[in-house]
């Protein structure tokens, strides 16, 4: 049998125990790519606005000085710009402005009434232009009676319907009587009845005897009217 110090060396004793290797840490996530961001899309918003800005703001101030007349040359001192008092223009046989008629009478020469212009000059009277002048007199306006204030006289004879009815006439007819006088004439210029034909009772009607000349009312023919 085999010696036990004839035993084959192990090689491997003095060799350090192999560590356990740990496992690879999970894979992670695939990163995914971003688009722009939103502060970006601001900041180019905010950049074509100042832009838009700042182009409307030159055209309009440019178009502003283009409108912008040439100063107008300065004015040559006058006397009253170089300290020396003004020359008298009048008796120059110029009217110049600052003068008139009563002012300057020799240069201004004296305006007739323009009549219309509203104003009642020296010149000017009701009679020559009662448009600017008043009249000396004072017009009292005519007015128009009022037609609701008035009495009716339905028929139009004269008499009005409040009379026709106390005197018992139709105050819808202008002759009663149908005898060729209407009823105001018969009560007012001939004193005869309205309500009878035949107011004297001779056979003729009254309108016949008074185109006649004769008295309705009575014998005999009529009065001559006054003259």
């Amino acid at each position: 049998m085999f010696d036990e110090k004839n035993e084959p060396e192990d090689i491997l004793a003095e060799v350090d125990p192999v560590k356990p290797v740990a496992p690879p840490p999970p894979a992670s996530e695939p990163v995914t790519s971003r688009g722009p961001s939103r502060l970006l899309f601001v900041v180019i918003a905010l950049v074509v606005i100042g832009a838009l800005g700042g182009g409307a703001y030159f055209m309009f101030f440019r178009g502003e000085a283009e409108q912008v007349p040439e100063e107008a040359p300065a004015a040559e001192a006058g006397p009253e710009h170089s300290g020396e008092e003004p020359e008298d223009l009048c008796g120059n046989d110029i009217c110049d402005p600052g003068e008139d008629n009563f002012s300057c009478p020799g240069d201004c020469e004296i305006e007739g009434p323009v009549c219309g212009d509203g104003l009642c000059l020296q010149d000017e009277d009701f009679d020559n232009c009662p448009e600017d002048c008043p009249s000396p007199t004072p017009i009292e306006p005519v007015t128009d009676p009022d037609p609701l204030s008035q009495p009716t006289d339905a028929d139009g004879d004269g008499l009005t319907d409040e009379e026709e009815m106390d005197l018992g006439t139709n105050p819808e007819s202008e002759d009663t009587d149908s005898d060729g006088l209407t009823d105001m004439e018969e009560i007012r210029n001939y004193g005869t009845d309205p309500k009878n034909p035949d107011t004297d009772g001779d056979g003729f009607l009254d309108g016949q005897e008074v185109e006649g000349g004769y008295n309705p009312n009575g014998p005999g023919m009529l009065p001559a009217p006054p003259l």
